[in-house]
C-alpha cells in the first residue's frame, strides 16, 4: 500500500513551534508504519531560527507567506496574537491550505469568520491545542460525546493562577510572592494579566462553549473576574470551611439560557476539581446520558501542546469541524453574563468595634440571607478585622444590595465576594 504524505509547514518556532519541529521528526518513523503516512518538514519560519533548530537551516525561511508554496499540505500557525496570525491563517485558507494552530485568543475571536473561510475554500481548520494543551478535550466533545446533551462544564484551564493559589495556600503566601515564584520558574509571562485576570481561561470557554453550541459566542456574553483580590485568610478560611478556591470557567445550561463564567469559585475540598493542583488543568464536562467525565492533565508547555497539535496533523484526514458551525447561535438558546449561584462566601474588612458582627449579620438578614458559617480574623493593630462568612440563598438582587450596603456603609471595607459552586463528585 502506498503512503500517504503530508506536507508540513510550521509558523512559528517558540516553545511549542521548536518542539513540533523535534516531535515530528522523532515520531516520524513510528507514524509511517503504523499509520501508513508520511510526516513531511517542508518548511519552518520564524524571525530567527532558534539555536536547537540549527540542523533544520535548510527549511528554514523568514518568510511568513508559506501558504503560497504549492508543495505544503497543511500550515500550522503558532505565533500567538490576533492580527498577523489572523492574516496568515484566513490568507492560508483563502489559498486552499489547511490550518492547525494552537491560537486560543485567535479562535476565540476570530473563529467564525475563518470556520467560515475553511467550509467556503473545502479545507480544514483544527484547534485542539488552544484548550487545555495535551488534554483532549475538543475532540472529546464533538467527537467521542457526540449526541450528548451537555449540561454543564466545569475547568481550571489556566496553569499559572491554579500554580498561584496552590502556592499561597501550601506556603501561606502574597499573592505577590507567588506570582514572582511562577515567572522564575516559567510558569508566568513576564506580563501575565491574560493569566490572573481570566482572559485566558475566558478565550478557552469561547471555544469550550463552541463546540456545543455549533458557534462562538462573544467574550461580551462572559462575566470575567481574575485572582487578584484573593488573600491567603481567603484560602485558609475556606479550608476551615470545608472549600478550596480556584479559578474556574463555567459553562451552565438551564432550559433555554447559557450562562458563562470565569471567575475565584469556592468549590467542596474532597472534589476532584478541588485536587487538581500546581500547573495542571482539570475539567468536568457533565452530559446525557454519559453523565460526568473528568479530564486531568498538563494544560500548556511545549512538548504537551505539540502532542495536541500531532494529534490534529493525524486526523485531518478523517474530520471535518467546518460542519459542525453555524453562522447563527441555535435559536431557543440565550448566552447571559449573569451566573448566580444558591450559596456565596464574603469576605469583609470592618473597623473592630464591639457589635459589629451583629451588626453585618443583621444587614444579611434584612436581605433574608442565612449565615451558614463565620469566621472573624483581628489586624495585628487589632483596630481592624476580616470577617468572613459563607451565606445561603442568595439571588442577582440580594448580591447588587450586599455590594450597594457596604458600599455606602463607614464600618465596612475591601467586600469581596465569591460564588460557591455546588457539583457532586466524579
Amino acid at each position: 500500500m502506498n503512503k500517504k504524505d503530508i506536507n508540513i509547514a510550521i509558523f512559528g518556532l517558540g516553545t511549542v513551534g521548536s518542539s513540533l519541529v523535534k516531535l515530528i521528526t522523532k515520531e516520524k518513523k513510528r507514524i509511517s508504519n503504523s499509520l501508513n503516512l508520511n510526516l513531511n518538514l517542508v518548511s519552518i519560519s520564524s524571525r530567527k531560527l532558534p539555536q536547537s533548530l540549527v540542523k533544520y537551516k535548510k527549511i528554514f525561511t523568514k518568510k511568513n507567506k508559506l501558504y503560497e508554496d504549492k508543495n505544503v499540505d497543511v500550515v500550522i500557525e503558532l505565533i500567538g496574537g490576533i492580527d498577523v496570525a489572523y492574516e496568515f491563517v484566513s490568507n492560508a485558507l483563502i489559498n486552499k491550505k489547511h490550518v492547525i494552530t494552537a491560537n486560543k485568543e485567535l479562535i476565540a475571536t476570530k473563529g467564525s469568520v475563518l470556520m467560515n473561510l475553511a467550509k467556503k475554500n473545502k479545507c480544514k481548520l483544527f484547534f485542539e491545542a488552544s484548550v487545555a494543551g495535551a488534554i483532549p478535550i475538543l475532540k472529546s466533545i464533538y467527537s467521542f460525546l457526540k449526541g450528548n446533551d451537555f449540561k454543564r462544564i466545569v475547568g481550571i484551564l489556566n496553569g499559572t493562577s491554579n500554580y498561584i493559589l496552590t502556592d499561597i495556600f501550601r506556603n501561606k503566601t502574597s499573592f505577590k510572592e507567588s506570582l514572582s515564584k511562577a515567572q522564575k520558574l516559567g510558569y508566568a509571562e513576564a506580563d501575565p494579566a491574560f493569566d490572573i485576570e481570566g482572559t485566558d481561561v475566558a478565550h478557552k470557554l469561547v471555544i469550550l462553549s463552541s463546540m456545543i453550541t455549533q458557534t462562538f459566542p462573544k467574550l461580551s456574553s462572559f462575566e470575567i473576574l481574575g485572582i487578584k483580590s484573593i488573600l491567603n485568610i481567603d484560602l485558609q478560611v475556606s479550608y476551615k470551611f470545608g472549600y478550596s478556591i480556584k479559578l474556574l470557567g463555567i459553562i451552565e445550561k438551564s432550559d433555554d439560557h447559557i450562562f458563562h463564567y470565569v471567575g475565584p469559585q469556592l468549590i467542596t475540598d474532597s472534589h476532584i476539581i478541588s485536587n487538581t493542583n500546581g500547573v495542571m488543568n482539570g475539567i468536568l464536562v457533565d452530559s446525557y446520558p454519559s453523565g460526568q467525565s473528568y479530564f486531568y492533565g498538563h494544560g500548556a508547555g511545549g512538548l504537551h501542546t505539540s502532542s495536541a497539535i500531532l494529534s490534529d496533523l493525524l486526523n485531518l484526514q478523517n474530520e471535518d469541524l467546518s460542519n459542525r458551525f453555524s453562522a447563527k447561535l441555535q435559536k431557543k438558546i440565550r448566552l447571559l453574563r449573569d451566573y448566580i449561584p444558591l450559596k456565596i462566601y464574603i469576605r469583609v474588612e470592618v473597623n473592630n468595634s464591639k457589635g459589629i458582627l451583629s451588626k453585618v449579620t443583621e444587614k444579611f438578614s434584612l436581605l433574608n440571607l442565612s449565615v451558614e458559617k463565620v469566621d472573624q480574623h483581628l489586624f495585628n493593630d487589632s483596630k481592624k478585622a476580616f470577617l468572613l462568612f459563607i451565606l445561603v440563598n442568595s439571588n442577582k438582587t440580594s448580591i447588587k444590595k450586599i455590594k450597594l450596603k457596604f458600599k455606602t456603609s463607614k464600618l465596612f471595607h475591601n467586600l469581596e465576594i465569591f460564588p460557591i459552586v455546588d457539583i457532586k463528585n466524579v
